[in-house]
């Protein structure tokens, strides 16, 4: 004698297309309302670009204003760092406390788009 389970039971041999009866499961294939839909995929998304953090060198990077990627143009200027380093440069070795204006790589960097002139972003050095 075999005995019919309630359809919530043994769920996981889903492959079978008619009932089997093993003992006292019956094995049933699921039905449409029973198995979750598959997961909808967003037919909006966007592809995003990640985009590294603008540094002291020119960076590609798309410009919010005339929406082209871009590679930056960098203007550097003197700024906190380069002032603390002169007076340190003061402190200790007079003649050469103005060395740090001459030098980019202590500079603060101004990020531009080459296309539109926007600014993108300054990297500070402080």
């Amino acid at each position: 004698k075999t005995r019919a389970a309630p359809s919530s039971s043994c769920h996981f041999l889903s492959s079978f297309s008619p009932p089997v009866s093993l003992g006292y499961y019956v094995m049933r294939k699921y039905t449409d309302s029973q198995v979750p839909p598959p997961p909808k995929k967003n037919k909006t998304s966007q592809i995003q670009k990640t985009v590294s953090p603008l540094g002291e060198n020119p960076a590609q990077i798309m410009c919010p204003k005339c929406h082209q990627t871009v590679l930056s143009e960098v203007e550097y200027s003197s700024g906190l760092f380069t002032y603390l380093f002169c007076g340190g440069l003061f402190l200790f070795v007079f003649g050469c406390c103005l060395i740090p204006f001459c030098v980019d790589r202590l500079k603060d960097a101004k990020h531009t788009c080459p296309t539109c002139k926007t600014v993108l972003g300054v990297y500070r050095r402080l």
